[in-house]
């Protein structure tokens, strides 16, 4: 029988949120699909009925750092946008956290929608032989 790995938004957002405590110490975290957490809010763009709930926000003295979770190869480009904006009138940064044979995918939308983003990978195995 051959053992599988199975990666979900909870166990990545754990994660993250241990880096964010461990590395930066930031003043708040607010994150979804973990307990003991205030939930982000939703942000809306002007004008639109477009809004987005990043899945962690990460409050620091010299800004705000935003990240979403994508497990899936729908790629939510207007969220995105959304987001990017939010990070920076905020002082802040907007990161896309993807498993990581997602990565040309995900460089190549970013560049052609031109949405200031970073990239954080994490392992995929269910994507290894």
């Amino acid at each position: 029988m051959i053992a599988t790995t199975f990666i979900d938004k909870t166990i990545v957002t754990r994660i993250l949120v241990n880096k964010l405590r461990r590395d930066i110490s930031p003043e708040l975290i607010k994150a979804r699909h973990i307990m003991g957490f205030e939930l982000p809010e939703k942000i809306a763009a002007e004008g639109s009925n477009i809004e987005a709930v990043p899945d962690i926000i990460a409050v620091c003295n010299s800004g705000i750092l935003v990240y979403k979770i994508e497990l899936n190869r729908s790629f939510p480009v207007y969220t995105w946008k959304l987001l990017s904006g939010y990070a920076r009138k905020n002082n802040g940064r907007f990161y896309i956290v993807i498993p990581d044979d997602m990565k040309n995918s995900v460089e190549k939308e970013i560049i052609t929608n031109k949405i200031d983003a970073h990239i954080i990978l994490f392992p995929n195995p269910s994507a290894r032989p």
